[in-house]
């Protein structure tokens, strides 16, 4: 099957030549099929600006079936994974039943269509370069060269020269290379990298669907990114109705100006490829990358680095900071310990704004703004994996940001003290403020379980469940977690002068607690 592998000489300082869409004249391009020169009468010409090609010729010598309907100027062509159909006189084409613009341009930072037209001639429809090599539908190889003042658009198979030169780069994650199928390429001065693939292994959920994928981040978020567009959509719940933050995948900065440099994303192999700036962008996937050079490659590392290019320290001491969330691996999704204070810690390494810790008998990975070392021994209960049980100081206020405040500070909830989380439960108790005659609602995902469980670090949940219903529920607060421990449950109750409501929501397998006002 052909697979759209939309490659361009590497950007790296190494290789040569650059690659560019720039206009040229009609005489200095030069369009290959399968390496094969295509005839003159149907060569590449630029016309205000906008390069066009054959698109019924390239069609045919990549195998295609091709229909030309000559009494409207129209061609249909059928592939092994699409169907499309361009009309003259057209701004748009049709590509497996989508309406896809044939070029785009930018005005005032969004993507519209540039109303650039198809053009009939000499028997052929003619389409601008870009709805060929958008990544948006069209699954045609398209790699294209500017040398020595002539511009080469190689489509199909590409010569060996390139095929080696793109070989040149390796993606790592957490110091495992990734498979050459899902391999990053470089188009129009860009490096793209496999969302996909590199999400699930820093260990995020993925949900693919055919031209876009949607990808788990912590605490309820989501960022879906499409083929085709030039910023990705961020789900927020407590934006309240700002729920979706529009995050460009790459920004330039012309005359101190910083903008969206509208390079789109790519649906390619069955993954959608990113601009690799936006996998360590703070608003992007926000993981830690690297990209090491030597004279016969380049590597990309993503995640954890190898320990010759770590930092050794090799420190022991007791955490003086209040909550630090520790990863797997540097910027990954799913937290393995909650890190508090008073908490015994071993540094290992650093690499850049992360240390390499041991927290327990855990590994995992720290910023280092947000991890203090102390000589202070532990206080309170620690457990084998490290962990030190929290215990709730203050008491209720009747303002709702100030309990959350405490959730975070002294239980060790995450994002704004929404969220406790532990390996592999992420979101293991999830609490939300006020709705209508409901003070907060708690929601447990998990209860109970042991070192060697399905999730290890699940036995937290009642114990700080315990400190969370002090913090409402005062004196009556133990026996509502044994109603929970015991997995005996009124569907309706009264604590602390609260009327609570249980209910059990079959779709997420969780406990749902609306906590009334207090009378």
């Amino acid at each position: 099957m052909k697979k759209l592998f939309l490659t361009i000489t590497l950007l790296f300082s190494f290789i040569v030549p650059t690659i560019t869409h720039t206009s040229t004249a009609a005489s200095s391009i030069i369009l290959k099929v399968n390496n094969e020169q295509v005839d003159s009468n149907y060569s590449p010409f630029v016309e205000n600006g906008t390069t066009y090609v054959p698109l019924n010729e390239i069609a045919r010598l990549m195998g295609d079936k091709v229909t030309s309907l000559s009494y409207r100027n129209e061609v249909s062509i059928e592939g092994k994974d699409f169907k499309a159909s361009v009309c003259e006189g057209y701004i748009v084409g049709f590509i497996n039943g989508r309406t896809l613009p044939l070029k785009t341009k930018t005005v005032d930072g969004k993507e519209v269509n540039a109303n650039v037209k198809a053009i009939y001639k000499n028997g052929e429809i003619y389409v601008p370069i870009e709805f060929i090599s958008n990544g948006n539908g069209m699954t045609y190889p398209v790699d294209t060269v500017n040398e020595n003042h002539t511009t080469t658009i190689y489509i199909g198979k590409l010569p060996v020269n390139i095929q080696n030169r793109n070989n040149n780069i390796i993606l790592k994650v957490n110091n495992k290379q990734v498979s050459d199928k899902y391999k990053p390429f470089v188009q129009a001065d860009t490096t793209y990298v496999p969302l996909d693939e590199i999400s699930k292994k820093m260990g995020s959920d993925t949900t693919p669907r055919k031209n876009q994928v949607t990808v788990s981040l912590t605490n309820l978020k989501y960022t879906t990114v499409k083929a085709g567009q030039t910023s990705a959509f961020r789900y927020d719940p407590y934006k309240g109705n700002d729920v979706y933050t529009k995050i460009p995948l790459k920004m330039n900065t012309i005359h101190g100006n910083t903008m969206n440099s509208n390079a789109k994303a790519i649906y390619k192999n069955g993954q959608i490829f990113v601009p690799v700036e936006f996998i360590s962008l703070s608003d992007g996937m926000n993981f830690y990358v690297e990209t090491v050079k030597d004279n016969t490659k380049t590597t990309i590392y993503v995640g954890e680095l190898p320990a010759g290019l770590q930092q050794p320290i090799n420190k022991l001491g007791y955490a003086t900071t209040e909550y630090a969330g520790v990863s797997k691996s540097p910027g990954g999704i799913y937290s393995i310990n909650a890190l508090v204070k008073n908490q015994q810690v071993t540094i290992y390494s650093s690499q850049a704004k992360w240390y390499k810790i041991k927290v327990g008998k855990q590994i995992g990975y720290v910023e280092k703004n947000k991890l203090k070392i102390g000589k202070t021994p532990a206080k309170g209960k620690m457990y084998p994996d490290g962990w030190v049980a929290p215990v709730l100081k203050s008491k209720w206020s009747p303002n709702q940001a100030t309990n959350f405040k405490t959730l975070q500070n002294e239980l060790g909830f995450t994002d704004n003290g929404h969220i406790f989380g532990v390996y592999k439960a992420s979101k293991a108790i999830i609490v939300l403020g006020d709705s209508g005659n409901t003070e907060v609602t708690f929601q447990f995902f998990c209860w109970d379980g042991d070192a060697n469980g399905a999730i290890p670090q699940e036995y937290r949940v009642p114990i700080v469940a315990k400190e969370l219903f002090k913090l409402y529920f005062g004196k009556d607060a133990t026996r509502v977690w044994k109603y929970c421990d015991k997995g005996d449950i009124p569907d309706k109750f009264t604590a602390n002068g609260r009327t609570v409501k249980v209910s059990f929501i079959k779709a997420t397998g969780s406990l749902y607690f609306q906590v009334g006002k207090k009378k």
